[in-house]
């Protein structure tokens, strides 16, 4: 007779139910042990993290509600990254410019940022380094030089695109057609970006420009908020629509990026520039002439291409989305549209396009363009950014390669700063009043974006000219649009008496 243990599957099941009970339980204890010196946060699942509470949904407004719930600095996963959220101007300030080298890096894990660069790198994703600050100081040089040479190279290149703009925007008038201006402003905008960049322009709106726009805003997509892929690096093996199309907007970005660089190289001389493109396809010639190999590694095709397109692509989303959304409030707004119309008919006239260097000569159009950028919000919660080492907050261990979230839109909307901060009043920026500035359309600290003040002279004179122009006003039978973000943007235009 044997004595030998019989398995059943009771058995089985007991023991495996017992077992993850164990590990369920440790997970917890240690979790609690954790989150003693981390801020405060929602429950976070094991391995997926609080993805559950953020796929499908706008980000910034997740991120807004659990500020509501847990406070100015909230404490989150996304998968298996820690992630710190900032909520609040004060507490922007303390991370990225009191501890702002400590808070400059960017992540390092995402499969996203890994297949964009490749072997090459770029100014946006790049960590703190000798390399980035010989990237952005070249960068700015080169625009700090276009607007010296400026008030004549950069602002005629402005004003002749706004004159464009506008006699394409009166032919729609005249023929009395409802009209989308989104490409049209898309391709103004691109254009004094072109001209400085790559010494081209877009005389006609054609689907190989229609073709760039959709490439540059997946791209953008992808990086700016999370893709599946970037917190199960798995899945990438696996025909994910919205990686699919991702590694196709780059492979067609490559391709565009690579003839743009061949057509360069082969009319370049060396005794001047035309563009961006020419100066830093000339410093990599001279680099390779003084056989310096770091200065070679930092001017490669690749990362020049990567630094071209983020420019070139980052700045037309955001400034064209801008306008639109100035439109947009001027519609719900028609007092201010008025008002501003007269002051700009004022200083300048019908006919001469406002200088985006006087704008103090139209103070109530700043302050539209301003409380624009802070209602819209048109980046709400902008790149995340990366801590370098372990750091104290507010009393708070964050631990070093934690994600951190600048949630602008919280920043922007918070009602300890601003009275109704949902209503557009441009009077706030006109008026000492007792609202606190919390306001960074541009980012803050030293990872500010570059191309904020050739941003700031387009929007400045692209509002202008449409307003002291033209009326705004949807199509007739339509209603106003709503006030919305993340919305697809439709307006007509009407000419003004």
């Amino acid at each position: 007779m044997s004595y030998g243990m019989i398995f059943t599957p009771d058995w089985a099941v007991t023991v495996l139910t017992g077992v993850l009970v164990f590990l369920v339980t440790l997970y917890f204890l240690q979790s609690r042990d954790k989150r003693k010196s981390l801020p405060p946060g929602p429950f976070a699942w094991p391995a997926v993290g609080n993805l559950p509470q953020i796929l499908g949904k706008d980000l910034h407004i997740v991120l807004t509600n659990w500020a509501k719930l847990y406070g100015d600095i909230v404490w989150a996963r996304i998968g298996v990254d820690n992630v710190l959220i900032v909520n609040n101007m004060n507490l922007a300030k303390e991370t990225m410019v009191k501890h702002g080298r400590v808070f400059s890096g960017r992540p390092k894990k995402r499969k996203t940022v890994e297949v964009l660069l490749g072997d090459g790198t770029d100014i946006a994703m790049a960590d703190i380094s000798p390399e980035l600050k010989f990237h952005r100081n070249t960068i700015h040089s080169f625009f700090i030089n276009q607007r010296r040479s400026g008030r004549l190279q950069l602002e005629n290149i402005i004003s002749i695109e706004a004159d464009s703009f506008s006699k394409t925007l009166q032919e729609c008038c005249d023929r009395g057609i409802d009209f989308d201006p989104k490409l049209e402003i898309s391709r103004v905008v691109a254009n004094v970006l072109c001209q400085c960049i790559l010494n081209q322009r877009f005389d006609r709106i054609d689907e190989s420009f229609e073709e760039q726009l959709r490439v540059i805003k997946d791209i953008i997509d992808n990086i700016e908020n999370f893709n599946i892929v970037d917190v199960f690096p798995w899945l990438e093996r696996f025909p994910i629509p919205s990686w699919v199309r991702f590694k196709g907007s780059l492979a067609r970005l490559d391709q565009w990026l690579s003839r743009v660089i061949s057509e360069h190289k082969d009319t370049l001389q060396s005794d001047h520039n035309r563009d961006l493109l020419d100066m830093l396809l000339n410093m990599q010639l001279e680099a390779k002439a003084e056989n310096d190999e770091e200065k070679i590694r930092m001017l490669s095709d690749r990362t020049i291409g990567h630094i071209v397109h983020e420019l070139f692509g980052g700045g037309i989303e955001s400034t064209t989305m801008a306008i639109l959304w100035f439109m947009i409030y001027l519609m719900h707004n028609p007092e201010w549209q008025d008002l501003i119309a007269n002051e700009v008919l004022d200083q300048y006239g019908e006919d001469e396009i406002p200088s985006s260097f006087d704008r103090r000569t139209c103070p109530q159009l700043e302050a539209a363009i301003k409380e624009t950028l802070r209602l819209a919000c048109v980046l709400p919660v902008g790149f995340p950014h990366r801590t370098m080492k372990e750091v104290n907050v507010r009393g708070y261990k964050v631990p070093a390669d934690t994600m951190v979230i600048v949630n602008t839109w919280a920043i922007h909307h918070d009602n300890k700063a601003w009275h109704d901060p949902y209503t557009f009043n441009p009077e706030r920026f006109l008026e000492n009043r007792d609202e606190k500035f919390s306001y960074l359309p541009f980012g803050i600290g030293n990872r500010v974006c570059l191309g904020s003040s050739l941003a700031t002279m387009e929007v400045f004179v692209y509002c202008a000219v449409l307003v002291s122009r033209f009326k705004f006003r949807p199509p007739d039978g339509d209603k106003l649009p709503e006030l919305k973000a993340n919305q697809d943007l439709l307006c007509g235009l009407i000419r003004s008496e």
